[in-house]
């Protein structure tokens, strides 16, 4: 099953991977406005993301005493 979740996911996985974006981050040829604007974005999901989880593991606690 994991190999065929692999195979299935190469075009995916090569479009990520070959994106300017990504190319330029890696040569360090990133503008650094992209750049900034990148970590602002990656800042907000991140801190979206743990008030989630945290809200998540939260609630668990409660239901489990």
């Amino acid at each position: 099953m994991i190999e065929q979740l692999i195979q299935q996911a190469q075009p995916y996985w090569k479009q990520y991977v070959e994106h300017e974006f990504v190319q330029q981050l890696a040569k360090g040829t990133l503008p650094k406005a992209c750049f900034q604007h990148y970590l602002k974005q990656d800042y907000i999901y991140l801190f979206h993301y743990s008030r989630a989880f945290c809200f998540r593991a939260c609630s668990r606690q409660k239901n489990f005493h």
